[in-house]
Order: C-alpha cells, then structure tokens, then sequence
C-alpha cells in the first residue's frame, strides 16, 4: 500500500483568544491560519497568492449565528490572498461555526496556491475551534489526520478518505439551461465510468462506492489495475505483495548517469537494464544472453591432492599451484639411502638419484603425522670458504636439463640450522660447460664458489637468507651477465620445517613467492631468458640448494623433506 503526500504547502492553525468586545456585539471565534509556500524553483515569492474557498457547503453561501443573535454571511465565492515572499496569514471561522443548510460543522475551507498564474494541488481543510479563547495548541497540517468518519479536530482531506458533503441548502430554482452535448458511447456490455471512487459512508472500516477499495481497519487497498502517466513520488518504502512484473518500452537514447547523491536503475536504448550507482556511468545488469554476465573460468584438470589459487600464473584462471599436473618432477629423500640421498622423479617415474656435495654428513629423518621423511644434510664445524652442503638435480654432464621457465610452480619443504653465521640458497639455477656461457654458469653447483657469496653470477630464481646481510628471507630473480632483483618476504628465519614455493606466469615474465602458502613477494624484473643469454643452454636449469657458514667454525645443515616442480 503507498501513502502519497502531496502537500506544497505547510499549513499551521493556532487559536487566538477572543478579543474583548466594547462597543461592538461580540463575534464567535476565528482560526488565525498561517502558512508558507513552498515554491517551484525559478518562480518570484512575489507572484504567488492563496486562494480561499468555502467548499462542502452545496455551493451556497454559509451562515455563522452571533452570541447577540445576528447573522453573518461567510461567503462561497473564493477570495485571494497575496503573500509576503510566500508567508501568509489570515482569519478564518471554523466548520464548527458555519452552518451549512441544516447542518454545522460540515463545511471545509479548500486552499488552492497560484504560482503566476497557475493553479497549484488544491486540498481541503477541516478547520475546527479548539473551544476555548485561550491556551489552544498550535495545529501542524502535516502532521495532521485525514479526515474520515466524524474526527472533530483540525485534519486534511485528501485521497483515499473521501466525506460526503453536507446536504445543500435548497434555494428556489434557477432557469433551465440550454442542453449539453451527447457524451461518447460506451464500450463493452457493462461501459461503467472513467472514474470510480471508494468512500467511507458511516464511521468504521466499511468502504462504499468502488468494491475494489477495502480496508481491514489498519490497512486501505485498492485491488484493481491503477497507471500512472508521469511521475509518481514515494518518499519511503513501498511494500509488493505477491507476484509481479515490470515491463517498459525500450528508450530512445541511452540511460544518463543518476543525479548526485544519488542512484538509479533503467532501460536504455539498447533495451537491457542499467545500473548507475552513486552517480556513476550506468553499468550493464546481468542478464541471460546479454554479454555482461561473468563467463566463469575453466579449471585445471582435476587430480587427486589439487589445491586452486586464482591468477597465480598471470593468466585471469584459477591454476593448480601444488604438483598434481600431468609434468611433474618430484624428489623424495628416503631414509635408509647412502648419502647423497634423493630419488628424482618424472611424472612419477624413478629416474636418476640427485648429486650431493662431497664431505657432508647424512642422516636420516622419520616422517611424522604432519612431515614425510627426510634427510639432514650438514657440515662439520670447519671453517669453509666454498659450499660447505648442497644437492641439485641430475645433468648430462655438460649442462642443466630443466627449462629456466616453463614451469608452473616449484616447491620446497625444509628447515634450515642454524641461523646465525649461515648463508643458504636455493631453488632454480643454471649449469653450462659449454663455450659462451654467461656470468658464472660455467661454475658447478656443488664445491665451488658459485653461491659462496650474496651477489652469484648466475642464473638464479629462488629463495636466500645471509646472515649479517639478511633479516628475513629474500625473493630473488638473477640474470647472469646481468643484474638481479631482491624482494625482502618479511618472514624471518627459524629452525622449523616450512614450505617455500615460487610460481611463474603464463607469459614466463612474472613470479609469485609464497611461503607457507602464504604469498610473500613478486618479481617482475631479472628473470632469467627463456631463450638463454650467450647460448640455448644458458636457458636451462637444475634444481639446487647450497649453504656455507661464511668461513666460520659453524656446522650448518639443511633438512630436506621434498622438491616439486610442474612442468608445463
């Protein structure tokens, strides 16, 4: 149900003690009725007016009876009122005091405001005494009731509420006029009227004239079909109960942006609906078939262990960011082997065990409920001043085999010991013997000064820690020949088994760095060539880890758990 006000002006009705009469009879009490325009914008406070006409009265003029006796005429012809920069005030007699035929207190005083010379919504108002001559409360027409049933106060009367008026009082009869019009024919077996209109003929919740009205004493509905031909204003909320639709013509222009401050929805031209929030460009609604729905994201074929992350590969999909692809390598360190220990994998297949650095000692590691098995990999207490350990993958003996980027993600799970004193690299590097490398690529991986320093030469993507350089772990990217790219994590390192992982983008031109599954840096710079820097074999990489205690008497060791890489 929707209430509509259609108030422009503001109304207030104040009773005025009556006046001491000397030498004139005294008269019944007037309403002083006060009031102020509120004006279309543009249009002079100066040229507005209130019209005033005693209406309900049969169109006869009203009587009021004077306490001495005497009669006074309250005229039904309508009189004006010119504001004062649209502030008004006049003397009005109360329905209460006009008598009407044979009736008194059935007359209404109807308002009409005039905006250079047009009319404005006309209302009709029930003006009413308070009784008394002094300590009358003031009247707030828009807070006021409707008028409905016999309600003796101040009210408006206004749509829905309808009061039948008074009966008129019956004058002699006037000459017969000449005669109208024929009206148009009606249509249909049962024509009815244009209009219909539901009142309420006694007091109660009992609605007369149209039987589509009805009320249920705290609620007046109209059951039947309604148009609005332009604007409709609902300044709350408006309640649909039961089922429903909206249709409306396509526009002829597209849908403007909402006013400011506010919002809007609508059809335009291209017949979908949009949706301008906050004044913004209106936006497309989803809808079946019209392009402005998400089209969803294909998945990564699903295998058993999957674990999703959304655009780590650069490429706006949801990717598999754990092994479970159909390339993959995979290194388990099985206790009980001799050290070096490491059996390399592809696609699950054994192929070859990894190379270990000489002088190291081994020693096997039982998995737990939450750890597989693994290996400690550590050193004596000798100052070194190369690797002190180290592991990588398998070569031909002349270079790397692993692609330095085509891959998806690479993982490491390990635990590094101790902290002080130590360096410690690891993840993807290059190997190549050939002629023409870069950098330092020629250099072994294993017992060499290759990363026995924080600035190696050599193609590089993975994860370093130094002590006395370092506070945390840094992401790292490293082209040899050319520069690098350091990304500090923030996570600072422990003595605790943790999951170190690096994922590469569609393009092969952007890294995401996570540590326990929790990204930690990205790189966009320094990556290393997919098509080598001085030879092809310059784009080939192996899997490693290194550690030196930076020439102290400090054991270092790293516990190995397991090494994936996906390969695309």
């Amino acid at each position: 149900m929707v209430r509509v006000r259609l108030l422009t002006l503001l109304l207030l009705f104040v009773s005025l003690p009556l006046l001491a009469q000397t030498s004139n009879p005294p008269q019944p009490t007037m309403e002083v009725v006060t009031g102020t325009l509120v004006l279309p914008p543009g249009t002079p406070a100066a040229n507005t007016l209130v019209r005033f006409q005693l209406s309900y009265c049969g169109g006869n003029n009203g009587r009021v009876t004077n306490p001495d006796g005497t009669v006074t005429i309250v005229s039904y012809v309508p009189f004006d009122l010119r504001t004062s920069n649209g502030v008004w005030t006049t003397n009005l007699y109360g329905s209460d005091a006009i008598q009407c035929g044979t009736q008194t207190g059935t007359s209404r005083w109807r308002i009409t405001p005039i905006y250079n010379g047009q009319n404005g919504p006309t209302l009709d108002y029930q003006v009413q005494s308070c009784g008394r001559t002094v300590g009358c409360t003031a009247f707030d027409l828009d807070a006021a009731p409707q008028c409905g049933g016999s309600i003796a106060t101040n009210c408006v009367v206004q749509y829905p509420y309808v009061v039948p008026p008074p009966e008129p009082v019956q004058g002699p009869p006037g000459p017969a006029g000449p005669p109208g019009p024929a009206g148009p024919p009606g249509a249909g077996s049962n024509p009815g009227t244009q209009y219909q209109v539901g009142y309420y003929a006694t007091t109660g919740s009992t609605v007369s004239g149209d039987p589509l009205f009805t009320d249920n004493g705290t609620l007046l509905s109209y059951l039947g079909s309604g148009y609005v031909q332009n604007n409709f204003t609902i300044d709350n909320v408006e309640y649909i109960q039961g089922s429903w639709y909206v249709d409306t013509p396509v526009a002829t222009s597209t849908m403007p942006a909402a006013p400011a401050g506010r919002s809007a929805i609508g059809v335009s031209n291209d017949g979908n609906f949009y949706a301008s929030a906050n004044a913004g460009s209106p936006s497309k609604i989803c809808t079946a078939g019209n392009g402005a729905c998400p089209t969803g994201t294909t998945l990564p074929t699903a295998q058993v262990g999957d674990t999703l992350r959304y655009n780590v590969n650069g490429d706006s999909a949801w990717d598999a960011v754990n092994m479970a692809h159909n390339n993959w390598l995979a290194v388990n360190f099985i206790p009980g082997g001799s050290c070096p220990a490491g059996t390399f994998f592809v696609s699950g297949t054994v192929t070859a065990a990894g190379t270990g650095q000489a002088g190291m000692v081994c020693t096997t590691v039982n998995g737990t409920n939450t750890l597989p098995n693994g290996i400690t990999y550590s050193s004596n207490a000798s100052a070194y001043a190369l690797t002190a350990i180290g592991w990588n993958t398998p070569s031909n003996g002349n270079n790397s085999l692993l692609p330095i980027r085509a891959w998806y993600r690479m993982t490491f799970r390990l635990s590094v010991s101790p902290v002080a004193n130590t360096r410690y690299w690891f993840g993807l590097t290059t190997f190549n013997i050939n002629t023409g490398f870069a950098g330092t690529n020629n250099l072994a991986i294993l017992n060499t000064v290759k990363y026995f320093t924080d600035t190696p030469n050599s193609n590089t993507i993975g994860f370093r820690y130094s002590a006395g350089t370092d506070t945390h772990w840094q992401a790292v990217a490293i082209t040899a020949g050319g520069s690098s790219t350091l990304v500090d994590t923030g996570i600072t390192p422990d003595t605790n088994p943790h999951l170190f992982g690096v994922a590469m983008n569609a393009t092969g031109t952007g890294l995401t760095f996570f540590i326990d599954n929790v990204q930690v840096a990205t790189i966009s710079t320094n990556i290393p060539p997919a098509t080598g820097t001085t030879s092809p074999q310059d784009a080939l990489a192996s899997i490693f880890f290194d550690g030196d205690n930076k020439n102290t008497a400090t054991a270092c060791a790293v516990t190995l758990y397991g090494i994936h890489l996906s390969l695309r």
